[in-house]
């Protein structure tokens, strides 16, 4: 099924439950109300920066995963993103449901207490619905200038999801949106998942996800993208990059929730597998020559699948704290294991060998 171009935007999106009822648990209440949606930079030297290095050696990362921990035990935030700034955690994630903030944000100072959710954009912009916005992204680029990234579902017919912008003064808001989506690729069911990345040569980018996937679309593949961003954050400019697609059966009919480290010259992307709310659901990664690609997957397998860090872990971001050390956060369907479509945020540390990276106990790690 073919959607029209949305002028100079047109690629993909992911799938029935994949975006809309992986996010908040709430899709079968779009049609009533529509009728009526880290990429962290870490530099730790090493090989030659603009190529892949040689091939990973040693042992791959064990297919059985580490306990995580629990930030959010019992309250549901899903596709969770910390942006940390003066030594403060702003904790992001998805809408959860109908009344629930468009934008949930809570702050802490050690990643344990958090404060209550309040919203970090209140008013939704006119392209786009109340009470269905997934996945955020924030950005500092400016003592009083952050940007905030989302994912939402558009107003009007098709009601697929869209990447839009907003900006504000405070890592709290309020942020205000701009007036069009940033990424819309109707073309391909819509764009979601938008990550925001700093490479090692000070250039931003924006990754992102094609929803091809979605509402039962009969595409077989979805894809991951990057762009660079204009200074500012708020316009992509220059060519757009395909990264990768799912090819491996445990990926199913989904690739989706990009995030990237940079370490020793290499690239790695980490992305989410296959659909949310079963036992595959999994974090993958691939090894990378630049951000523009080519990539390449190590793995036939998850990187991070079910287990003692939980069942179904994916929608990942990755953060850097005030030590350096690299955290991944995500959140898990199912964790305990009592099936609840609470999603809690779960943490990981992130530490390499002569393979890569691999995941560890977040008591292995500290700051």
């Amino acid at each position: 099924m073919s959607r029209r171009k949305p002028g100079e935007h047109a690629v993909t999106r992911r799938g029935a439950l994949s975006s809309s009822h992986r996010r908040a648990g709430v899709l079968a209440a779009v049609v009533g109300v529509v009728a009526v949606v880290v990429i962290a930079t870490l530099s730790l030297g090493g090989a030659k920066p603009g190529s892949a290095g040689d091939p990973p050696s040693g042992p791959p990362p064990s297919p059985v995963p580490p306990p995580a921990e629990i930030l959010t035990p019992h309250s549901n935030m899903p596709d969770p993103f910390v942006l940390y700034h003066d030594g403060r955690y702003y904790l992001y994630s998805s809408n959860w449901g109908l009344g629930a903030p468009n934008v949930p944000v809570r702050e802490s100072s050690s990643l344990t207490g958090w404060s209550p959710a309040t919203d970090a954009m209140p008013k939704m912009p006119a392209w786009a619905v109340s009470f269905f916005t997934w996945a955020p992204d924030v950005r500092r680029y400016g003592p009083h200038d952050y940007v905030l990234y989302f994912t939402a579902m558009r107003s009007h017919p098709p009601y697929d999801e869209c990447i839009g912008a907003a900006t504000g003064a405070s890592p709290v808001g309020p942020f205000k949106a701009e007036a069009s989506p940033m990424i819309c690729q109707l073309d391909d069911f819509g764009s979601i998942d938008p990550r925001t990345f700093v490479d090692h040569q000070g250039r931003l980018w924006m990754l992102w996800k094609s929803d091809n996937d979605h509402g039962g679309a009969s595409q077989k593949h979805t894809w991951i993208f990057s762009q660079r961003l204009a200074p500012g954050g708020l316009r992509l400019v220059g060519p757009r990059y395909r990264l990768l697609t799912n090819n491996q059966h445990w990926e199913g009919p989904i690739v989706e929730a990009p995030a990237m480290l940079y370490h020793g010259g290499v690239y790695w992307l980490f992305y989410s597998g296959n659909w949310f709310n079963k036992p595959g659901y999994g974090i993958g990664v691939a090894r990378c020559a630049s951000v523009a690609g080519p990539c390449t997957k190590p793995l036939d397998r998850p990187w991070l699948g079910s287990g003692p860090g939980g069942r179904g872990p994916g929608e990942a971001s990755v953060f850097v704290g005030p030590a350096g050390h690299a955290w991944l956060l995500y959140g898990p369907w199912c964790y305990g294991c009592v099936q609840s479509m609470v999603r809690p945020v779960a943490m990981m540390g992130i530490a390499f060998d002569s393979w890569g990276p691999y995941p560890v106990s977040p008591t292995k790690l500290t700051g």
